[in-house]
This record gives structure tokens, C-alpha cells and sequence, in this order.
């Protein structure tokens, strides 16, 4: 089916009218940086959405994910990873009592059920209705949309609030991207990308979860404390009958505390696209967030001073400093964040116009997170010795790369 055969049965499904159609042309250069149809109450968004009520995960299934017929028919492979049968206590226990893998089963059964072959998880239907339904979906329509260079549409939804997207031509001109950040459905009657000589292809529909956040880095250690002074000298009758005392030994300087790790970057959310006409080169990528670069360890603090020697007297000459202390270890560096992962992106187009194609990008994020620096040890105290310095901390761990998303361009897994 085309864009607007899917768009009129869902606004029929749903008693919508044009109503809530934005009929002015959106242009994201009109305002400085990105533009935003978001659902989230964060984002200035262009349009405000409309939302309806999805009773039940059919429905859902019928307008925002695959149907049941293209495994059936060999037109899509499935490659939904295969779950035991449901477990009652799925549906049986508030979701805030499922444990973590209860919770992942029941969410891998979502994601098959809508866009896998359903019948693959029938025994999950009453659980994932349960728990997930009914829904509100965000509806957000469009007539015409302008995407310019350095001003990217962003797409949103609120949280993992699912959003449909409806637009009549979206023209993206060289160097514009569409950045989806939501579990959407995209209608377009025309998706054009425009060229010219001078802009490097890149890509132009990518579907990115957020980045994770930045360890805090660890604080400084204090330097030691400057040793006691030594005992004063006594003299005797006519000599020095007990030498001054060395001053004692410095205190040590406290250790730098470790740095924080980085948080994971955030998965990237499925996407269901669907063009009647595509014009110019679509380059589509799916990945997640970076993650968070752990926070550099906080530098060890110096050894103090060794203690001034004891007082000389008439006969006593004034005693020897003390040894200086030893310096504070740095501490560790945090571990960067692991990346999120992409999700999958599933597009089908009717027909290909002027120069059109779409094809698979490359990766711009989904790269885990820098481990932190160091902390460097602190110098030994000045003294008689100097005292010793101590080691550097341990710089932290890499963050592992996130798995990109499949896209399927006409139920074909591109890659």
C-alpha cells in the first residue's frame, strides 16, 4: 500500500479529519538550529500532536508494524530471535513486579508481535495486552516540510510513547537530515533529496538514541600534613649534652578519588517507513548513542614537608629535618559508557523518481564512551629525604560499541 491508502484508513479507523492537518509549508531554516514534531513536553514543537487511543496490539500492529503476510510469503525473512512460551505470571503480576528478564522477555515479545510474525508469540497476546494497552499514540500531520543544511527536523515521541509522522512531500535540501528519536510510523507521499555539486552524500534519515552521560571526575587529594618539629637541643656546662632532635616525618598526601563512569547511550527506536515516491539518493542509518566518557581520577595529593629540626642552643646545633612524606596515589579513571544499539528501520517505497534510491549509511554514532585518565600521583614531601612519590591511578576501561540497526528497504535486510 502507498503512503496516503494507509493514511485514509487509519484517519477512517479513527474518525480524524483534515483537520489536524498543518497546512503551512514547515521550513526547519526559519528558525536557528533544529526543528522539532515532538510529543515531548521538553521540545518547542511546530506542531502539536493529536492523540487517539489504541485499544489493542492488533491495531497497533496493523498501521505501525509488519503484517502477519510477509513472512507467510517469503517476502521478509524472519529474524525475530525465538522466546519460550509465555510464562503466566506475565500476565498475571503488576509489571512493576516482573523481574528484569520477565520485563526483556515480555519486550521482545512486543517487538516481535508487531513486527515480526505474530503468530510466533500468540501465547504473549493476553501479557502484552495487559501491560501495554490501551496506548496513546501521538499523531502528528503535515502537508509540505523543508529540511535545510544545519537545521535538522527531529522527530520525537515522549519517552517510549509510540508517535505517527504523516506528510504530504518532505524535500530535504543538501546537507538536511531527519533525526527520528521516536517508536514511529513515517507516511510520505513524496520524500525528495535534493544534490548539488559541492555537498558530500551523507546521511539523510538516521534514527538515534541519545547519548549516555559523562562520568563526574574525581577530586584532587589534599597534600599531607608538615612533620612536628623536632626536640630542642640541652646544652651541658660547656658542651652539648643532648643534640637537637630531626623534625618528623611529613604526612602522607591523600589519595585522588576514583572518577565516575560513563552512562550507556540510549538504543535507537524502530522505525516504520513507508513512501510512495522517492526522488535523489535516501542514505538511512541506525544506531545508538554514544556512551558517556568515564571521568578522569582525581590527581594523589603531595607528601607534606619533613618537620623543621629541634632549636640549637648555645653549644647544640639545630637538628636535621625530618623525611618528607609520601605523595597521595591518583586515582582511577572511570569507565567509559558502552554505546546503545540501533534498531531496526523498516522502509517500503512504490516507486523511485528522478535519480531516486535508498540505500544503507554509514555509522555516525553508537561508539562506546572514552575511558577516563589517570589521576597522576603526588610528589614525596621535601625533606631529609625528599619523600618518595607515588604511582598514578588506573586509567578506566573503553566502553564496548553499540550493534547497528538493520534497514529493510522493501522487506530486504540491507548490509
Amino acid at each position: 500500500m502507498n503512503a496516503q491508502t494507509i493514511r485514509n484508513q487509519f484517519m477512517s479507523k479513527f474518525n480524524l479529519t483534515d483537520a489536524i492537518v498543518h497546512t503551512a509549508t514547515i521550513n526547519t531554516g526559519d528558525t536557528p538550529g533544529p526543528t522539532y514534531i515532538s510529543a515531548h513536553p521538553d521540545h518547542d514543537s511546530v506542531i502539536k500532536p493529536t492523540y487517539v487511543t489504541i485499544q489493542n496490539i492488533d491495531d497497533f500492529k496493523q498501521f505501525g508494524g509488519n503484517p502477519d503476510e510477509v513472512y507467510h510469503n517469503n517476502l521478509m525473512a524472519e529474524h525475530h530471535a525465538p522466546l519460550a512460551a509465555c510464562d503466566a505470571a506475565l500476565t498475571s503480576l503488576p509489571y512493576s513486579e516482573l523481574s528484569v528478564t520477565q520485563k526483556s522477555d515480555l519486550c521482545q515479545a512486543y517487538q516481535t508481535y508487531v513486527y515480526g510474525n505474530s503468530q510466533n508469540v500468540q501465547s504473549y497476546k493476553d501479557a502484552l495486552q495487559k501491560h501495554f494497552f490501551p496506548a496513546q499514540l501521538a499523531v502528528f500531520a503535515a502537508q509540505d516540510v523543508v529540511v535545510t543544511k544545519d537545521n535538522p527536523l527531529i522527530l520525537s515521541g515522549n519517552g517510549d510513547q509510540p508517535a505517527s509522522f504523516s506528510f504530504g512531500t518532505v524535500t530535504i535540501q543538501p546537507g538536511g537530515q531527519i533525526i527520528n528519536q521516536a517508536n514511529a510510523t513515517l507516511l510520505a507521499d513524496n520524500l525528495i533529496q535534493q544534490t548539488d555539486s559541492t555537498t558530500q552524500p551523507t546521511n539523510n534519515f538516521i534514527s538515534v538514541g541519545p547519548d549516555g552521560q559523562n562520568g563526574a571526575a574525581g577530586g584532587n587529594g589534599g597534600n599531607g600534613n608538615t612533620g612536628n618539629q623536632g626536640s630542642a637541643g640541652s646544652d651541658g656546662k660547656s658542651s652539648c649534652s643532648t643534640g637537637a632532635g630531626q623534625g618528623d616525618t611529613g604526612g602522607t598526601g591523600y589519595n585522588g578519588t576514583g572518577g565516575g563512569n560513563g552512562s550507556r547511550g540510549t538504543d535507537a527506536q524502530v522505525v516504520r517507513a513507508t513512501f510512495t515516491t522517492v526522488e535523489g539518493p535516501v542514505i538511512l542509518m541506525s544506531c545508538g548513542g554514544n556512551g558517556g566518557a568515564g571521568g578522569a581520577g582525581g590527581n594523589g595529593g603531595n607528601g607534606g614537608q619533613g618537620g623543621p629540626g629541634g632549636n640549637s642552643t648555645s653549644y647544640c646545633s639545630t637538628g636535621a629535618q625530618g623525611k618528607g612524606g609520601q605523595g597521595g596515589t591518583g586515582g582511577n579513571g572511570g569507565a567509559g559508557g558502552d554505546s546503545g544499539n540501533g534498531q531496526n528501520i523498516y522502509c517500503t517505497y512504490q516507486t523511485l523518481g528522478t535519480n531516486g534510491s535508498i540505500s544503507l549509511g554509514t555509522p555516525t554514532k553508537g561508539q562506546g564512551g572514552q575511558g577516563g585518565a589517570a589521576g597522576n600521583g603526588g610528589n614525596g614531601g621535601q625533606g631529609n629525604p625528599n619523600g618518595n612519590g607515588a604511582s598514578a591511578g588506573t586509567p578506566g576501561a573503553n566502553g564496548k560499541n553499540g550493534t547497528l540497526g538493520t534497514v529493510y528497504i522493501n522487506n530486504v535486510p540491507q548490509g
